[in-house]
């Protein structure tokens, strides 16, 4: 049986989170090992804040609010997804898809925003039900998920991708 079952781990966090630590872990030394504990230092903090670290933690937490005690069981040999939130289960073929559509920030892939590997896809199925996968449920969404539907996605590009 091709089976595959996801739920949000801490280590698929802390894998979207380590751009967010790394990026602003080398500026911040570069300016205390420069310029110490000025006032520079502290704008650079405070623009840090603002454009960077804010608007992640902001897209991180609506992920886990989203996904968090979802449970996607996936059978790939027999065509259908389940969804189990919190004990209502709801299964669906990979035949009732109408539509795919994946929301992503502009600078994915580019490795200057921490918030840009933050994607998320919203399947919506003939029946009018829908339901969202964040990246922190699915590792490498497009790979372990959405190329293995085989179903043609709608693209939205946003400067940031909250949901």
């Amino acid at each position: 049986m091709n089976q595959k079952i996801y739920k949000i781990t801490l280590g698929q966090q802390a894998l979207i989170l380590f751009p967010l630590i790394l990026t602003n872990s080398i500026v911040l030394s570069f300016c205390i090992y420069k310029f110490g504990w000025t006032i520079a230092t502290y704008w650079v903090i405070a623009i840090l804040l603002i454009i960077s670290i804010i608007p992640t933690i902001i897209v991180h937490l609506q992920y886990l609010r989203q996904n968090f005690g979802l449970t996607l069981a996936i059978d790939f040999d027999k065509k259908y997804l389940e969804f189990d939130k919190k004990g209502k289960k709801s299964k669906y073929s990979f035949l009732d898809i109408s539509k795919l559509i994946r929301t992503s920030s502009y600078g994915r892939g580019t490795g200057w925003y921490s918030f840009a590997e933050y994607r998320y896809y919203k399947i919506i199925f003939k029946n009018n039900a829908e339901f969202i996968v964040t990246c922190l449920l699915v590792n490498n969404i497009e790979k372990n998920l959405i190329a293995k539907l085989d179903h043609e996605e709608e693209n939205k590009l946003k400067i940031v991708a909250f949901v």
